[in-house]
């Protein structure tokens, strides 16, 4: 567990964003470029177990502790990131089988990094969609989203704002502290 400050910069609580994501559920980690987003994503998805999965715009993937990364194809198109959320949509629905038909143990814990988020959703608009719906299914399904980016605010998803609030936000300096937001704003 970490130690954070609430946005009021008063009450120390702990937050198990690492080992224990039904606690947490999804996350949104925003800041500035160099401001630690990416290694803050890296450490939570090397703590949690399970499968992890990376769906990155950047064109060199970078290191993500040995999870399955998704990238541009070398022509630059943003085809296979659509494809890997179509792909993650397919997995959505067999879960909700296994889940009726065998419970929750049957499913295995996945992580799924969106890195990028403000590029991404501009051009695999599915991705967005797919952080909204997930924002409400996911927990129950094992399925832990972590949305990388500058900002969520100039997203344009329908239902972002109402899905908002499923997510634990945190927010990155460009000196690498970071502020866990309590969930109180909207």
């Amino acid at each position: 567990a970490l130690m954070w400050t609430d946005t009021a910069g008063s009450t120390p609580f702990r937050v198990n964003l690492f080992s224990n994501p039904p606690d947490v559920g999804h996350t949104l980690i925003i800041g500035g470029t160099g401001a630690g987003k990416t290694t803050l994503a890296t450490a939570m998805m090397g703590d949690r177990g399970g499968r992890s999965i990376v769906i990155s715009p950047k064109v060199s993937a970078g290191n993500w502790s040995g999870a399955e990364v998704i990238t541009l194809d070398d022509t630059g198109s943003y085809d296979p990131l659509a494809q890997a959320v179509a792909d993650l949509e397919m997995e959505k629905r067999r879960r909700i089988v296994a889940l009726k038909q065998h419970g929750p143990d049957a499913l295995e814990p996945i992580t799924i990094v969106f890195d990028e988020i403000q590029d991404l959703t501009t051009f695999v608009p599915e991705a967005g969609e797919f952080m909204v719906r997930m924002s409400s299914l996911g927990r129950e399904l094992k399925m832990r989203i972590v949305g990388v980016g500058t900002t969520d605010e100039a997203l344009s998803i329908r239902g972002w704002k109402a899905s908002r609030p499923n997510y634990v936000r945190i927010e990155m300096d460009p000196n690498r502290r970071a502020t866990l937001n309590d969930r109180t704003e909207t």
